[in-house]
């Protein structure tokens, strides 16, 4: 391209004008295809990612937090941001990130050494910090500044709310509760032991315990009522269908009522039978096929509630033409980190599920029947209870171990 002197013509108007070589023409060419082909493709992605969101994640190896249950309206604003995000299963975390529950939400947060937190409706829970191995002195760490959380820690964690800070110990479990318009925070201790602080106050809250500190400043403990037994059916009982179920517990002393809750999961998210009555019984009829998980709270003449019972299981069977499915299952492949790796083999075409205190869990078959799964357990020995089913309803339960060994698992249950 090459440009010319001005030309005047006879009006007195100067003309300047330019030549345009073919090998200009055709750069400028190219270079306007590369530069429009680079904005759509920069386009599209950007509204791929807009409307897709993050993709869940499934639970890998070495994650520190990862949310591992999400029920209702759940949000999530991770560490130096200011946006609220929608959580999702299976979803990582860090350190200073914050957990929001709606009305209607639960979440249930599990971190490496098995320590696991249930965020009740309507709370606001931070993970302060994390413990990155399980070799690290660093503790877990959260803060509650709304609502309750249940606490379920393998190794020893700290907690704090907007009043009081404390410490649950190894293989505790309890509820942490902060009201934050009474400014009251209420710890209850149903196993392990919890040291709690609120000023220049300390107070060690034991199993069976509760601990208040109200907006007076004032610190106390108290013994939580009794905790009732259940009786009938047997724990992992299996009961023909067609029948009318009697759920039975053994009375508590001075209790005026019972809480009782019926669901198909040990976390109770969907209760089939809530009632609250004044005997050691209650009945139940119409259930499908399945496992369910029951348990029962005493209530006292003051509407306290003391611990529920530790959830009971029993199994519906319903009739089938044909055996139930061969299960062989090895024992479990236990990691450092808590992760268990459970094989076995079953007919082809039969379901696996596997129960290691969360209800069952889905399982992929190959099509030879083997199969193979990937589970954490809080602590090494924990049960895992592994169910094969065919279509015709017959089931077979093992129950193995998490234990540092590899041989084949007994025959037993």
């Amino acid at each position: 391209m090459g440009q010319r002197d001005p030309y005047r013509t006879n009006t007195g108007i100067y003309i300047r004008w330019i030549t345009v070589r073919k090998r200009s023409v055709y750069l400028l060419s190219v270079s306007v295809l590369v530069a429009g082909s680079a904005l759509a493709l920069w386009m599209l992605l950007s509204g791929e990612s807009a409307s897709a969101g993050p993709d869940p994640v499934e639970n890998e190896p070495g994650k520190a937090v990862v949310l591992l249950a999400v029920q209702g309206t759940v949000k999530v604003r991770k560490a130096n941001s200011y946006q609220w995000i929608d959580a999702y299963r299976n979803m990582e975390l860090g350190g200073e990130d914050r957990i929001q529950t709606a009305k209607d939400g639960e979440a249930q947060v599990l971190l490496l050494d098995g320590t696991m937190y249930r965020l009740g409706p309507l709370s606001i829970l931070v993970i302060e910090s994390i413990r990155q191995n399980t070799e690290a002195e660093t503790k877990n760490a959260i803060l509650l500044t709304s609502g309750q959380v249940a606490i379920h820690s393998v190794e020893a964690s700290d907690w704090k709310t907007p009043r009081a800070r404390g410490t649950a110990g190894p293989d505790t479990e309890g509820t942490l509760v902060y009201d934050e318009r009474q400014e009251r925070t209420d710890v209850v201790v149903h196993r392990g032991r919890v040291q709690m602080r609120a000023g220049e106050k300390e107070v060690t809250v034991e199993s069976g315990q509760r601990a208040v500190h109200s907006a007076s400043n004032r610190l106390r403990v108290s013994d939580l009522p009794g905790v009732p037994t259940t009786a009938s059916p047997p724990d992992h009982a299996e009961l023909p269908p067609g029948t009318t179920f009697a759920l039975r517990w053994r009375s508590v002393r001075n209790a005026r009522k019972y809480f009782v809750v019926l669901d198909r999961s040990p976390e109770f998210p969907d209760p089939i039978l809530q009632s609250v009555v004044s005997g050691t019984s209650v009945t139940h009829e119409g259930l499908n096929a399945g496992t369910y998980y029951w348990q029962v709270t005493a209530i006292y003449a003051d509407d306290e509630r003391g611990a529920p019972s530790g959830p009971s299981t029993f199994t519906v069977t319903r009739p089938f033409s044909k055996p139930p499915p061969e299960l062989v299952v090895y024992q479990p492949d236990v990691k450092i980190d808590g992760l268990v790796t459970v094989e076995g083999r079953t007919d082809a075409g039969a379901r696996v599920t596997i129960d290691f205190g969360l209800g069952d869990e889905p399982v992929s078959v190959r099509d030879d029947g083997s199969f193979t799964a990937y589970v954490r357990v809080r602590k090494a020995g924990s049960p895992l209870r592994v169910r094969a089913r065919n279509e015709a309803g017959g089931m077979t339960e093992k129950t193995v171990h998490a234990i540092l060994r590899n041989r084949l698992a007994p025959d037993a249950n």
